[in-house]
């Protein structure tokens, strides 16, 4: 390949304790920090709970809470405005069913106001964005219904619904991602899956609202593999969409890289195809160059190891590959999940044993194949749905202390430290 190995890692850590803890999404807080937020097993009130974790661009914590209830929840999106007010949103397991929430910190880590939303049936995946008013955009998936639906809505900085949609299909939707531009446009995705009896290829759908809640285009996205969205960066210069390629069994084969221009035009695609799995899991875009960064995992190719390696990858702003490298801890998973710029480099969070690992070069075969973007149009409907007040805490990760570095228990938070060349 033409993609070079170069590494120019700054540093790696991992944070954890005796439990299983995860860096599932990062943003980036005002002075240059990285905040994650995640799965933290190891402390706080129930066996799961919101990390909510920051780490200054030497590698030191400079921010080390959980914030969650007795029922259990997971961190799945974190959004930061220039103020460092933070939106934290995830899945909750709570009788009769699991549900979404979202809360809103204040730059110290003092919850404003925290939301629960759901239905009878199961609500399994959130996304929230926040702008610099302190303006909140939220979307979940709703399920119950006829079919499986996405629920899209607007907050006033008081936690107060503005606007909200139920927007549905033909089919389930499922896996909605929420992205805000510098103009304030909304650009929402969500999954469909394939029929595999019938030979259908998983698809998704993406769709640009304007700040009030008025929708300007949607397209629906195909190709002759399955097709998903694994994150997206909303920049002036285009919407950034990171995806997965699957078989008709929904396995993963391989990843892709698209730009949609500001009227949902493709500019252009990137596709690689390995030889088991791998995939992207988070995106982001340097300013500076438009390059573009990507993080996520595949099947390890060192040796006779079957773990998952962590995996980087570097993309000019038209999508040439640049640079290509996985970091494995021998016979065991490392996985890379989110990424951001601040200026300077790029910091990654996610989850392994500890921070320990062998850089190298992994192969793939670039694929040529580009999807199919074809006008959607999805019904939106105007709704009424309410919150509910949700239970959570801010605790401290002081009891027991967090162990850096060596290994705390099943799983740690890992964060890197990466300088491109």
């Amino acid at each position: 390949t033409e993609a070079t190995t170069s590494v120019n890692v700054g540093w790696v850590r991992s944070y954890g304790q005796a439990g299983y803890d995860s860096g599932n999404k990062a943003a980036l807080g005002p002075g240059g920090a990285i905040y994650i937020t995640g799965l933290a097993n190891s402390w706080g009130e129930g066996a799961n709970e919101p990390a909510f974790i920051g780490f200054n661009g030497q590698g030191i914590p400079v921010l080390e809470q959980t914030v969650g209830g007795a029922a259990g929840e997971q961190g799945q999106d974190i959004a930061i405005n220039d103020a460092g007010t933070t939106l934290i949103c995830g899945s909750a397991t709570n009788v009769p069913s699991n549900d979404v929430f979202l809360f809103q910190l204040s730059p110290t880590g003092t919850l404003n106001w925290q939301k629960q939303f759901g239905s009878a049936s199961a609500e399994y995946s959130a996304s929230c964005q926040i702008d610099n008013p302190g303006n909140a955009v939220f979307a979940a998936d709703l399920k119950g219904g006829v079919t499986d639906v996405i629920q899209l809505m607007k907050l006033d900085p008081a936690g107060n619904i503005t606007w909200q949609y139920t927007i549905s299909d033909t089919v389930d939707l499922s896996g909605p991602i929420v992205r805000i531009d510098g103009a304030g446009n909304i650009y929402l995705s969500a999954d469909i899956q394939g029929d595999e009896d019938l030979e259908e290829y998983d698809e998704f759908v993406v769709t640009k609202f304007n700040s009030a809640g008025a929708q300007q285009w949607s397209r629906r996205a195909s190709m002759n593999l399955g097709i998903s969205v694994s994150d997206m960066e909303a920049r002036d210069t285009g919407l950034y969409i990171s995806g997965n390629l699957t078989n008709l069994q929904g396995d993963y084969q391989g990843t892709t890289l698209m730009r949609l221009s500001e009227t949902g035009e493709l500019d252009w695609q990137s596709s690689l195809v390995f030889q088991n799995y791998g995939g992207w899991n988070g995106i982001t875009v340097n300013p500076d160059d438009n390059e573009i960064l990507l993080v996520g995992s595949l099947a390890n190719q060192l040796g006779d190891d079957n773990t998952s390696a962590a995996l980087i990858g570097r993309y000019s702003t038209s999508g040439e590959l640049l640079q290509m490298a996985a970091f494995n801890r021998a016979n065991d998973n490392t996985i890379f999940l989110d990424t951001e710029w601040d200026g300077a480099g790029y910091f990654i969070s996610g989850r392994g044993p500890d921070n320990q690992g062998t850089w190298y070069e992994p192969t793939f075969t670039i694929l040529t194949d580009t999807a199919s973007l074809l006008p959607a149009g999805l019904p939106t409907l105007v709704t009424t749905n309410s919150f509910s007040e949700y239970n959570a805490v801010v605790n401290q990760n002081t009891d027991p202390e967090p162990v850096l570095d060596t290994g705390g228990g099943s799983k740690d938070i890992v964060v890197v430290r990466w300088f491109a060349p």
